[in-house]
Order: structure tokens, then sequence, then C-alpha cells
């Protein structure tokens, strides 16, 4: 197949860019970038197929170690996104998303911005597994201990309908709360997993965090989890609802 189609709805968390917290400036760009991404389907290549893809991304694709190059859009001007090969650092699989750009200057030839990255994690003691077989987390600048802590938080709400009950601080909407429950009842908790994860605040003794977690039964909707964080090391899980674009 030349090229693999990624539409609206399967994208959407994977280049959720405007998620990087860096500045002000970068936060603009990158939700300008995304935001046409998500409204447009994406080709991918991969090195497999890159002789498919147009001239600079196949050039791009040889010179650089990268394990996917998307181009969103169908206009003269599309985005082009890169991911590069998932690596192990300790506990932690990784990769990164980052933005390419075409540079000016004769032959034309995409380069990469020069702006922050996205770093995608996943916790495993086991061989780092493909990101198409989902499981990573983005976590927008955040440390891997604070996702390791919030990651642990999350296991524990979903371990059972008893812990989920117990360890909500705010009672969601019925309707979510249900529909959560009944997954967790019939022993699927580990199917909740987090995508993303960004700071919202801090606030004195605490911060809170925005997790955005998978919806094992619907492909395009995502919860919306609260988690706080006091003093530096308790963590609380505060509420729960879908999350909204």
């Amino acid at each position: 197949m030349a090229g693999e189609t990624c539409e609206r709805a399967r994208c959407r968390t994977r280049w959720r860019m405007e998620r990087v917290a860096a500045s002000a400036v970068s936060v603009l760009m990158l939700t300008t970038v995304a935001a046409h991404a998500q409204l447009e389907s994406c080709t991918r290549f991969r090195s497999s197929d890159a002789k498919h893809a147009s001239r600079p991304v196949r050039d791009y694709m040889l010179g650089a170690d990268v394990r996917m190059v998307s181009v969103c859009g169908d206009g003269p001007r599309p985005t082009y996104l890169a991911e590069s090969r998932v690596t192990r650092e300790g506990r932690f699989c990784r990769f990164t998303t980052f933005e390419l750009i075409m540079s000016p200057s004769l032959p034309h030839r995409l380069v990469r911005r020069a702006s922050t990255v996205q770093n995608s994690v996943m916790l495993t003691n086991s061989a780092c597994p493909s990101p198409d077989r989902g499981g990573y987390t983005a976590l927008n600048n955040l440390s891997t201990d604070v996702f390791e802590h919030l990651a642990r938080q999350w296991r524990s709400v979903t371990a059972s309908p008893a812990s989920f009950d117990r360890l909500i601080f705010l009672h969601p909407d019925r309707t979510v709360l249900r529909q959560l429950r009944d997954v967790i009842s019939k022993g699927r908790g580990g199917e909740l997993s987090i995508l993303d994860i960004m700071e919202e605040e801090r606030l004195g003794i605490w911060t809170v965090y925005d997790v955005q977690v998978k919806d094992p039964d619907r492909s395009d909707e995502l919860y919306s989890v609260t988690m706080l964080r006091w003093f530096g090391f308790i963590y609380q899980t505060t509420n729960i609802g879908r999350a909204v674009y």
C-alpha cells in the first residue's frame, strides 16, 4: 500500500502537539499546525514505502533516523510531521514527534523546525512495542517521574469498581461514571490507557493535571481526568468527564 491514510478520529490524539506548553509562542504555532493536521487526513510513510512519497519526503527519510513521516492535507502547502524511532531509557520507552518545514532555499528540502518536540513514553520492563500498538503517553514537557506517579494513581483507580468509587474525590457525570464502572467491572481497566498529560496550573501547595484517557469502546472519544499533586508527592484523582475539543 502506497502510504497509510490516518483519518481525523484516529489521528486526533497522535498529533496533539498543541498541548506542548514550552512558551506562548510555541503553543500558538503548534496549535495551528495540529489543528490543520486534525482537520485533514494524513498519509503516513514509513521507510518500507518511502518510495511512494514525494521527493522531499523520500530525501528526508533517507538522511534522518525517523520511523515515519506524515503528510497532512492535499493542498499546495501540506503539514509534515515526523516521528522518531523508539528508544529505551532505563524503564521507559520513548519516541518524539516534531514538525518539518520546507526550506526556502533551492533545492527545496524538508528540515526540522527549531521548536519544542512532543515526547511520548511508556513504562515497561518488556521490549518496547511499536507506537502503532498504542500505550504511549504524550508528556507535554512533564518529567517521567510525574508521569510515573500519575500512571500509578490511575492504575489504582481502575483496579476495581470498589477502588474506582473510593479514590475519586468528586462525583463525575453519572453517564461517564456508569460507562467507566462498566468497563472496570468487566476486568478491562487496563484498556483505559493514558494518552496525554498536561499540567493545567500551579496554586501554592498543589498542582492540577489534565489527564486524557482512551475510551476503549469509542475510538473517537476520550475521558478527561483531573488529578492533583499535593506538597509535591501526594496524588489524588478529583474528577472525570468527557474531553471537550
